[in-house]
């Protein structure tokens, strides 16, 4: 399991907000593009809550696919990135 800290009956302001939003990994694509692709993310969940300073959180899981090596790369760029801060 991996996680990611990426209006209408049902939906999520906050989720839709994050899955519409330009990925960190490649701003070509949405956040829900980049998740969608089952090559790379199988089983995809979103959910929004409040962490422990009350700070509005949307996370993203899924079972990590069989992502080829272009996709791998971009992992561990955006892990890099993630680390730093």
């Amino acid at each position: 399991m991996s996680g990611l800290v990426l209006g209408g009956c049902g939906t999520d302001k906050n989720i839709e907000t994050v899955q519409n939003a330009p990925s960190d990994i490649d701003s070509s694509y949405s956040n829900l593009q980049m998740l969608s692709n089952e090559n790379f993310c199988t089983d995809l969940d979103w959910q929004s809550f409040k962490d422990t300073n009350q700070r509005m959180t949307i996370e993203a899981t899924c079972n990590l696919g069989n992502p080829s090596e272009s996709y791998q790369q971009l992992i561990s760029n955006a892990k890099v990135r993630i680390d730093k801060h």
